[in-house]
């Protein structure tokens, strides 16, 4: 679409994919929680550490749901014609993550420092990737966009490929 020009079929797949994502991992975060408590007990862990992934939990599944939508604009960078940058934005946000949880890990905040990590590395991949876009597009992401059947038809093929992929590859 960005080679078309089409910058109304952009706002297209990106709204759609944001909602799908989101809605699919609304459900599958809400399907956690319902049971959590077997999740847990099928790893038969010891007090203490079921406590801490009960705590843990929600948080992961959220950071998982913002995570995909952050991947979404990181994966719009790259479609606008700029995978250097995406690239670049992404192993940045890499090594932030890993100082911040080296840090935490050091003054004794435990596996909460994963978590913080990864959360302050989504959210500095997600503003740069959206600041560059903003300098290539000038529209807003998530603006109201219609969908579009063939272009929804489209998105599944793709996605499904890429999933398939990544489930061969694990």
């Amino acid at each position: 679409e960005y080679g078309r020009a089409n910058i109304g079929g952009i706002k297209s797949y990106v709204t759609m994919a944001s909602a799908i994502l989101t809605f699919t991992g609304t459900v599958v975060l809400l399907l956690i929680l319902f049971f959590k408590s077997q999740v847990i007990a099928a790893f038969k862990l010891d007090n203490e550490n079921a406590r801490l992934i009960s705590w843990l939990l929600p948080y992961v599944g959220l950071l998982s749901i913002y995570a995909f939508l952050v991947q979404i604009v990181n994966a719009t960078l790259s479609g606008l014609g700029r995978m250097d940058l995406a690239n670049y934005i992404r192993g940045t946000s890499r090594i932030i993550m890993i100082i911040v949880a080296v840090l935490f890990l050091y003054v004794g905040r435990g596996i909460e420092s994963l978590l913080i990590g990864n959360i302050l590395s989504y959210v500095v991949m997600h503003i740069a990737s959206f600041v560059f876009i903003r300098r290539i597009v000038p529209f807003r992401l998530l603006h109201a966009a219609s969908w579009d059947r063939q272009r929804l038809k489209k998105l599944f093929q793709f996605g499904g490929a890429v999933f398939g992929g990544g489930i061969v590859r694990m």
